[in-house]
């Protein structure tokens, strides 16, 4: 048996459309039926995200904002459970596990660099390919952050141990980014997967909140 597992991390603060059509997307992927291959979406919500400053939402509302999201938008309510996981917060296993038809885990990620959580599974997935199983990461990403990659942590060695980067394009076009995966990206653009865009993705997190914050000045 293979296993793909797709990462999709951030702050999600807060939860928004263009969230929840990436996470439909990509759930949709992981349901189509396949004898070899078994595939899981994880959702990684990090307290926050030292470039941005303090968060808007707690990561306790963040995380219900999403479990609520996905019930009602991606997996509906009817054949899913919610299961409650208690684990010791050093391994930065799933808290929260979404059971359906297929997988999405809601992952509570007690650091506040993502790639460091994304690391750590590489360096499990590494154990499990040299025991019993087969593991294919992916991650997902906005074409925002791929345009800023040379200033992300460990990009290179990232970059070397993924097996694949999944892009959706903001406001630009899919050619526009494959042209940017091209010309910067050289060797490990045949790595990059870019998705097609959709209304949704250009929505801004950043956006949102500062409508919420004028929102309430005007109150």
């Amino acid at each position: 048996m293979i296993y793909t597992n797709y990462y999709f991390l951030g702050t999600f603060d807060p939860v928004h459309d263009g969230h929840i059509h990436i996470i439909k997307s990509e759930y949709a992927r992981c349901l189509i039926p396949h004898n070899v291959v078994k595939s899981q979406l994880i959702i990684g919500i990090t307290a926050q995200n030292p470039q941005k400053g303090n968060t808007m939402y707690t990561l306790d509302e963040r995380v219900s904002m999403m479990i609520n999201r996905v019930l009602d938008d991606v997996v509906g309510h009817s054949d899913t459970d919610i299961s409650l996981k208690v684990v010791n917060n050093t391994d930065e296993l799933t808290k929260y596990h979404i059971v359906g038809s297929g997988g999405i885990s809601i992952v509570e990620v007690d650091s506040e660099n993502t790639f460091d959580f994304f690391e750590n599974k590489l360096d499990e997935s590494h154990f499990y390919n040299k025991t019993i199983k087969s593991v294919f990461n992916y991650l997902i990403i906005g074409a925002d952050q791929l345009y800023n990659i040379n200033t992300w942590a460990n990009a290179t060695e990232l970059l070397e141990r993924l097996d694949g980067l999944v892009v959706y394009p903001r406001t630009e076009s899919p050619v526009a980014v494959l042209r940017f995966v091209k010309s910067e990206l050289g060797i490990y653009s045949n790595k990059i997967d870019v998705r097609l865009q959709n209304k949704h993705t250009h929505i801004s997190s950043t956006e949102l909140r500062n409508n919420i914050k004028n929102k309430r000045k005007d109150l």
